[in-house]
């Protein structure tokens, strides 16, 4: 009988696979309407922004250091050629707040593919995943009309901390409830699986 432990990532390898960059992302600064936690929009925009780069290029190394040396050389340590910052704003425009909504329905791609592992460490993956949709949901009521986004990142080279690419992408809501987040963090996707071909 073998034995199984939990609540413990496995260490990533330094090496990627062939065709691969790993990409280190930093943990996202995140700015929104009075009254949000930014701290859990943070968190759940890290787990989206992973789930845009699925099936591409760029494999996402998750950065648990919050100094940006110390992110640096944690990036380094896991084989990463790129750190990823990420930053974004909320500038209230027409009343309410609200971007999670809207993610939801992207983390909520999580859960069937969390559970194809099997077992326990699958049921595990589920509740995680099922977790961050509960607290996604429960985060906002709908994106109001005339609320603007900001949408920053920038790629740095971890060997000589050059950006490779970066943008600031702004949005306003033309409507209540619309999505205006998810086609940013698209773009930015798209841009940096280019600038690492």
């Amino acid at each position: 009988m073998s034995l199984v432990t939990f609540g413990q990532d496995e260490p990533a390898s330094p090496i990627a696979a062939p065709g691969i960059v790993k990409v280190g992302l930093a943990n996202p600064k995140a700015n929104f309407s009075e009254g949000a936690d930014n701290a859990q929009m943070a968190a759940g925009l890290r787990q989206v922004i992973g789930q845009y780069f699925q099936g591409s290029n760029v494999e996402i190394v998750q950065l648990e250091a919050l100094l940006p040396k110390a992110a640096a050389a944690e990036a380094k340590e896991k084989g990463c050629a790129y750190i990823l910052q990420v930053a974004v704003s909320q500038k209230k425009g027409g009343g309410g707040f609200g971007m999670f909504k809207m993610l939801a329905p992207v983390i909520s791609n999580v859960v069937p593919m969390a559970g194809v592992a099997g077992g326990v460490a699958g049921q595990v993956a589920g509740s995680v995943a099922s977790t961050a949709i509960s607290s996604a949901a429960n985060m906002s009521s709908t994106t109001k009309s005339k609320d603007q986004f900001t949408f920053e990142y920038s790629l740095v080279s971890t060997d000589s901390n050059a950006v490779k690419v970066g943008n600031s992408i702004k949005a306003k809501a033309k409507s209540d409830g619309e999505d205006v987040l998810s086609p940013m963090i698209e773009a930015m996707a798209e841009a940096v699986s280019q600038a690492v071909k």
